[in-house]
C-alpha cells in the first residue's frame, strides 16, 4: 500500500519517514508534500491508500484537503491527521469527514505505527467491500461511473487494463475521441417540467449519436452534464474519418431535434488522442473546441487537434494606465469604451481560437478588481474569475462576451460605489447622512473613507464628482449653516457656537465663517439677533 506524507515542517517529515515500520506494515512512500495544494495534486495523480497530514498547512489546510478528497468520485484515501495541542479541537472536527485517526505532536513512534496498522486494515476492508458491492451492481451502473471520474481529473490513466476491470469497460483499441455536445440558448425556463423536457431532448440527441458512432467503434460511454452530452469513443485508429463522418450526421440530427422547439444552436466539440494515457488531453481539446465556437460559430463539428500555444493577449502599459485612470475616477462609461475597443482590435486580428478572448477577459477582470480593491476595502481582493467564467461560457460571439464581462464588473462595482435608490452615490450619501447627525464631532477625510471602506484619496475624488465640492469645503459649509441657528441665540458666545458645531477654536471658526458668509459671526449675530429663536 502507498502512503503520502504532508507537513510544512521538514523535520516532521523526516521523523515520520524514519519511525514508520515500512516493511512490517507493507507500506511504500508515494510522496511528500509541504503544502495542501501540492498534497491534493499528488493524491489525485498517485492515488495513495493512506495520507498522513498536518491539520495546519499553507494554501490548503488539512481539513480542507480531507473535504476536497471526499468530494471526488471514487474511493478517498484513509486520512490520519496530526496536530499540535492548540489545534486539537480543530483536529477533532475532522473526524466527521471520515478521518480515521489523529495524533498529537510530538509524535510517538509506537502510537503512530499502531494507528497505521488500523489504517492498513481499514484499506483492505474497504477494498473488499467495494468488490462485494460491485458484485450486486448492474454492469451499466458501474460503467456509468467512468466518465464522471475521468472528467474530474482523478483517474489513473497509466494503463487501461485496471480500468477495464474496475469499471467493466472494453477499451482495446488505440484511438480515443471525447465528444462534447453543447447547446446554447436552449431554454431559460428552470421549472421542473421544463428541465425534465430538456433532459428528454438531450437523451434523444445522445441516443442518436451513440447509435451512429457505434457502427465503427468498440466502446462508447456517455453522460449528460447540464447543457452538454459527453461521449467517449474507443475505436481502431483507421476508422477515425468514419467516426468524424458519423459525428457530422449526428450534428445534422441534433439540429433537427432542437429545431422542433427553438432556434438550434449546438456545437460538437471533438478532441482525440492515440493511446489511453493521453485521454486527459483529449478531454481538454474537446472542451477547447466547445469554447472555440466563439470564433468559428455554432452548428458545427469543431475539432482541436493539438494543445497549441495560445496567442498572447496581455494588456500593454498604456492600456493598463488608461484603464486604471478610468476606474480610479469611477468613469465606468469610458472604461467600457476602452474594453470594447480592445475586443474589436482582437476581432480584427481574426484569432484562430477563442483563447485570446479568454485571456483578454481574465486580464481585464484582474486589472479592474485590482484597482477597485485599492480604491475600496484592501481586504476586498480580486474575486475569483470562476465567478464569471460559467456565464461567459454561454457566449457565442466576442461582442456578447464583451457585454457580459462589462455587465458583471459594472453591476458588482456599482452595487456599492454607484447610484443608490434614493439618488446619488451610496457611499457619498452615507457620509452626508453621518455629517447631519455628527457634524459637531471630529470628522476627517480618512474617517469618512473608512466609514464606507474607501481609500481616502479615491473617496475624495468620488465626493467631489458627486457634490461638486471637496469634502472639507462641504463639511465646513454644513457646520457654518448649523452655527447660524446658535448665533441667533444670545445665550451662546461665539466660542460656544464654534465648539458646538465642531470647530476646534473660535478664531478658526470666525475665519471660516467670513470666508463662506462674507461677514463675521458677530456681525451676523448683530443683524439677526432680533430674529433669534430658541433651539430645542
Amino acid at each position: 500500500m502507498k502512503i503520502l506524507l504532508a507537513d510544512d515542517e521538514y523535520l516532521v517529515l523526516e521523523v515520520l519517514k524514519k519511525i514508520i515500520k515500512w516493511d512490517e506494515l507493507g507500506l511504500t512512500l508515494a510522496g511528500i508534500a509541504t503544502n495542501g495544494e501540492d498534497a491534493y495534486k499528488q493524491i489525485v495523480e498517485k492515488k495513495p491508500d493512506i495520507v498522513i497530514s498536518d491539520i495546519r498547512m499553507p494554501l490548503v489546510d488539512g481539513l480542507e484537503l480531507v473535504k476536497k478528497c471526499a468530494d471526488n468520485p471514487g474511493p478517498a484515501p484513509v486520512f490520519i491527521i496530526i496536530s499540535g495541542y492548540k489545534h486539537f479541537d480543530y483536529a477533532l472536527s475532522a473526524l466527521k469527514y471520515g478521518v480515521k485517526d489523529y495524533l498529537l505532536k510530538p509524535i510517538n513512534a509506537s502510537e503512530l505505527n499502531t494507528v497505521l496498522q488500523k489504517a492498513v486494515c481499514a484499506c483492505r476492508e474497504a477494498k473488499e467491500a467495494r468488490q462485494t458491492a460491485h458484485a450486486d451492481v448492474a454492469p451499466e451502473d458501474i460503467r456509468g461511473l467512468f466518465l464522471p471520474t475521468l472528467l474530474s481529473g482523478t483517474l489513473d490513466l497509466s494503463d487501461p487494463e485496471p480500468v477495464n476491470r474496475q469499471y467493466m469497460t472494453r477499451f482495446a483499441q488505440e484511438g480515443y475521441s471525447v465528444v462534447i455536445i453543447h447547446t446554447d440558448r436552449f431554454s431559460e425556463d428552470s421549472s421542473e417540467g421544463a428541465l425534465e423536457g430538456q433532459k428528454n431532448i438531450f437523451s434523444e440527441i445522445r441516443d442518436q449519436t451513440v447509435r451512429n458512432v457505434s457502427l465503427c467503434c468498440c466502446e462508447v460511454l456517455e453522460t449528460i452534464r447540464r447543457q452538454q452530452v459527453i461521449l467517449l469513443v474507443n475505436y481502431d485508429i483507421r476508422h477515425f474519418l468514419q467516426i468524424k463522418k458519423q459525428l457530422v450526421a449526428s450534428l445534422d440530427g441534433a439540429i433537427k431535434i432542437l429545431g422542433r422547439y427553438c432556434r438550434p444552436m449546438v456545437t460538437f466539440g471533438l478532441g482525440s488522442c492515440r493511446g489511453f494515457p493521453q485521454l486527459g488531453q483529449a478531454v481538454q481539446r474537446a472542451e477547447q473546441a466547445v469554447q472555440d465556437r466563439l470564433v468559428r460559430g455554432v452548428n458545427h463539428v469543431i475539432e482541436v487537434e493539438s494543445s497549441s500555444e495560445a496567442e498572447p493577449c496581455t494588456l500593454d502599459g498604456a492600456v493598463r494606465k488608461q484603464l486604471t485612470a478610468q476606474v480610479e475616477s469611477l468613469d465606468l462609461q469610458s472604461f467600457a469604451e476602452t474594453v470594447k475597443k480592445l475586443f474589436a482590435a482582437w476581432s480584427g486580428n481574426r484569432p484562430a481560437t477563442s483563447q485570446p478572448y479568454w485571456n483578454l477577459c481574465q486580464s481585464i477582470y484582474s486589472q479592474f478588481w485590482d484597482i477597485a480593491g485599492r480604491i475600496g476595502d484592501p481586504e476586498m481582493g480580486v474575486p475569483d474569475f470562476s465567478e464569471i467564467r460559467e456565464e461567459l461560457m454561454g457566449c457565442v460571439t466576442p461582442s456578447e462576451m464583451c457585454r457580459h464581462l462589462l455587465k458583471h464588473t459594472s453591476e458588482r462595482f456599482s452595487s456599492y460605489y454607484d447610484v443608490s435608490a434614493g439618488g446619488g452615490n451610496s457611499a457619498v450619501a452615507i457620509v452626508k447622512k453621518y455629517i447631519t447627525k455628527y457634524y459637531a464631532q471630529k470628522i476627517t477625510l480618512e474617517d469618512a473613507g473608512a466609514m464606507v471602506y474607501l481609500n481616502p484619496v479615491y473617496f475624495s475624488i468620488l465626493f467631489k464628482k458627486e457634490t461638486g465640492v471637496n469634502f472639507s469645503f462641504y463639511l465646513n459649509e454644513y457646520r457654518i449653516e448649523m452655527s447660524k441657528q446658535f448665533l441667533r441665540q444670545i445665550k451662546y458666545s461665539v466660542t460656544d457656537v464654534a465648539l458646538k458645531v465642531g470647530f476646534s477654536s473660535a478664531r478658526y471658526y470666525a475665519k471660516q465663517f467670513k470666508k463662506y458668509v462674507g461677514i463675521t459671526p458677530t456681525e451676523y449675530r448683530n443683524i439677526h439677533i432680533s430674529d433669534a429663536t430658541p433651539i430645542p
